[in-house]
């Protein structure tokens, strides 16, 4: 029987207003987590961020689902991302510009508490600037392995994001 390969498995899409569970290393051991998506939204591009890109505003929650504590300090150097567009291109982003996501609750980037205790949950907004076509985000561990995907447009299902980057 074949078996697939890291190439193979897709990298999985969180969808807004379902959970979505993984794991984080800590100093103390694998943190479980679950986020929830609670609303995208794109607005245009500051006038000090790059040309061709806009921001993409993610609001979330995250809920410790499991025993290990997950501290500031995890949160902070927990990820990265980088996007992959229908067309093929693969960029890196940058977090987005100071700036306000209107109608996604918390206005400004960022966490609204440290990180969450065991049991407990935190509200935020991550921003990125990505190139303004049509395509998917990925967020990786600190490492660059894949956690899970963001599409956030109607195109961006389309877009193939394996285990190993596109």
């Amino acid at each position: 029987m074949p078996t697939a390969k890291a190439s193979d498995i897709p990298v999985p899409a969180v969808q807004v207003g379902r959970p979505f569970k993984y794991q984080m290393p800590t100093a103390e051991g694998a943190a479980h987590l679950e986020i929830t998506v609670t609303g995208l939204k794109t607005r245009p591009r500051a006038s000090s961020d790059p040309k061709g890109t806009v921001t993409l505003c993610v609001s979330f929650k995250l809920r410790n689902v499991g025993t290990v504590k997950y501290s500031s300090d995890d949160t902070d150097a927990q990820t990265g991302s980088q996007w992959f567009g229908l067309d093929g291109r693969q960029a890196d982003t940058t977090p987005g510009t100071i700036g306000t996501c209107h109608g996604l609750g918390q206005e400004w980037a960022g966490i609204e508490q440290p990180a969450p205790s065991p049991g407990k949950y935190v509200s935020g907004v991550w921003m990125y600037n990505i190139p303004g076509g049509p395509g998917a985000l990925e967020v990786t561990d600190s490492a660059g392995s894949p956690l899970y995907r963001i599409d956030y447009g109607p195109k961006s299902s389309q877009v193939h994001i394996s285990a190993v980057g596109q």
